[in-house]
């Protein structure tokens, strides 16, 4: 059973899309908009997305990276009723998988889904086999996920790799990883900086020449292209390279061989090539600037690095990453990084990317050069003025409504759309949903919700059936799917914000239900205020903080998700008995994400201290 998400603005496809998915055995879930998508894929993964790519302007086929970019990476299937234009074609630029024209047979539906499934589930089990060797690329975002999934398909093969990002996004990190992760690794990696070669003397420091082929030629050497004869080329920045260089290129890529000045003989290299430019080199290619048969030859993989302000993620490990590498070039103390700093580099655009990331945290770290911890005033001036101006336009999110539909089953069969055990989850269990409680609190595995709760004392909620303080039951918080399944044992479900009561179902963890509990000890004392009182100010350490400014709700969240991390790894180490393959298969998480989470908890593997 797989999970399929349906964007239907319109309302146009939902009438005979969704019988079709759930006969065919599938849950299917339906939204509006892009952005109630992007919101749902949050809470809950799906392999594949149904989009109207008819709509105008953000909810069209512009939003199609972002959907494809969710947890889980799911396929996104474009639905149009143009048969005229270009819609379909700028769908498949966009990464769609497929185009599906309005109306649509049921067979043809269950076709097309079945081999887009087939494709997604191939993709997320040659994702989970991967170990890449990263170096020092950081982060675990979902764009950087699917640049890694790149390389690692790209480091299998020999053939030639363009990468394409903005100048500071680690092109050569990423060109490197490739030679690394390739067979050629350990053999010879050769950077050629393309903006500094000039056109008059590139043949020869690209082929080579013979003693005396020109003043000043007073021995034989060999050219770039033989020296990485075994190993890898990396040509950076090729869109500067001259038109008449190009054009030398042409040949030694197709066969390998090329002619040293004042040489009779060819001579022949076995090197991989990697390329890399920030350029839009289709636009070079339109204008002349670029030689079309050359870029046929560089593009048989590309992989295309996103900016740093699409990796909000992975801000705060690049942060402590380089803090840590500055400090000890230095030779100061770590520093550490206060909850408003990280959020303050969080708001900021970074145009330079990461380059532009590293010489700000350069100059925090100059700044607070004879104190333990950074904060946003430790940031330049600018920076500092940008995040003020992010923070004043930004605005509340908000949850939107979806309709869910359960996949249809044989009579007398079990099933539901919340199963984890089809191929639609894959084991995943990300993002959290809320549950209404059975008549005794306990979470509802099945059937009806129970009666709404009894009227809270004053000062309390009104909502019925949940309850407004952490340590009331009345509410049941599901990691992963409503119904548990799908999850390690140890993180099935938490019963209550409070966690009174069974914690956890049987054979979960309890230890990590306790941890995840004593993060809710000061809120307890907690009571909703009247609507004519004011409520007595609450002492900053029940929340964590040494700060002397009230934190921001994002700061908080981040602190408390800090130790929900500990103590849910402090429980994965005890059930795994310290083994990488059990916690692997515990938790669900990739071996680089696990040694991640561990090395930033300072949390050995085998001790659990």
């Amino acid at each position: 059973m797989a999970d399929v998400l349906l964007i239907d603005p319109t309302r146009r496809y939902r009438e005979y899309l969704v019988p079709a998915i759930t006969a065919a055995g599938h849950a299917c879930r339906v939204v509006s908009t892009c952005e109630e998508a992007v919101a749902s894929g949050r809470r809950r993964a799906c392999d594949v997305v149904l989009l109207d790519v008819d709509m105008p302007g953000p909810e069209g086929v512009a939003c199609l990276s972002e959907l494809s970019a969710m947890r889980g990476q799911p396929e996104v299937l474009a639905l149009t009723a143009q048969r005229t234009g270009n819609r379909a074609e700028d769908a498949i630029r966009a990464g769609a998988w497929d185009v599906l024209l309005h109306p649509i047979p049921e067979p043809s539906v269950r076709q097309v889904l079945e081999r887009c499934l087939y494709h997604h589930a191939a993709k997320v089990a040659l994702i989970g086999q991967a170990n890449i060797k990263r170096g020092d690329i950081i982060g675990t975002s979902l764009p950087l996920e699917r640049c890694l999934h790149s390389l690692g398909v790209a480091a299998r093969t020999d053939t030639n790799v363009l990468i394409l990002g903005e100048t500071g996004t680690g092109k050569e990190l990423f060109a490197r990883a490739v030679h690394e992760n390739s067979e050629r690794a350990g053999r010879g990696f050769i950077v050629v900086d393309c903006t500094n070669l000039p056109s008059t003397l590139a043949e020869s420091i690209l082929f080579g020449h013979e003693r005396g082929s020109f003043t000043g030629a007073d021995a034989a050497r060999d050219g770039l292209f033989k020296q990485a004869d075994g190993g890898t080329i990396f040509l950076d920045e090729i869109g500067d390279l001259d038109l008449s260089v190009q054009k030398s290129l042409l040949r030694v890529l197709q066969e390998r061989t090329f002619r040293p000045i004042s040489a009779r003989n060819e001579v022949r290299s076995d090197f991989r090539l990697v390329a890399a430019t920030n350029c839009d080199i289709e636009d070079m290619v339109r204008r002349g600037a670029f030689r079309k048969d050359l870029y046929h030859r560089l593009k048989t993989r590309i992989i295309q690095l996103p900016p740093l302000r699409e990796r909000r993620d992975d801000i705060e490990p690049l942060a402590r990453h380089y803090v840590d590498r500055i400090c000890r070039q230095h030779r100061l103390a770590t520093k550490q990084m206060s909850p408003d700093f990280v959020e303050a580099v969080q708001l900021y655009h970074w145009p330079g990317n990461v380059r532009d990331l590293i010489n700000a945290l350069h100059f925090a770290v100059q700044a607070a050069f004879a104190e333990q911890r950074l904060y946003p005033q430790h940031l330049p001036v600018e920076i500092r003025g940008h995040v003020m101006r992010a923070r004043r336009d930004q605005t509340p999110a908000h949850e939107h409504e979806e309709e869910v539909h359960p996949p249809r089953h044989a009579p007398g069969t079990m099933g539901s759309a919340d199963t984890g055990t089809g191929a639609g989850d894959n084991g995943r269990g990300y993002g959290a949903e809320l549950a209404p409680s059975g008549p005794s609190g306990q979470s509802g595995q099945s059937g009806p919700p129970g009666p709404p709760g009894p009227p809270g004392p004053p000062g309390q909620s009104g909502l019925s059936g949940y309850s407004a303080s952490p340590g009331l039951s009345g509410s049941s918080v599901a990691y992963g799917l409503p119904d548990g399944t799908g999850l390690p044992d140890g993180v099935a479900r938490l019963r209550g914000a409070g966690m009174q009561g069974p914690a956890v179902h049987a054979g979960t963890g309890v230890a990590f239900a306790r941890s995840a509990a004593d993060l809710h000890d000061g809120a307890r004392a907690m009571h909703a205020p009247s609507s004519d009182t004011c409520p007595p100010p609450v002492e900053r350490e029940r929340f964590g903080f040494a700060n002397e400014v009230f934190p921001s709700f994002r700061s908080a969240r981040e602190v408390t998700m800090d130790r929900m991390e500990s103590a849910y790894l402090m429980e994965l180490i005890r059930r795994s008995r310290g083994e990488i393959a059990s916690a692997i298969a515990l938790s669900g998480l990739s071996r680089a994400r696990l040694y991640e989470l561990l090395q930033k908890h300072s949390i050995s593997l085998r001790t659990g201290n």
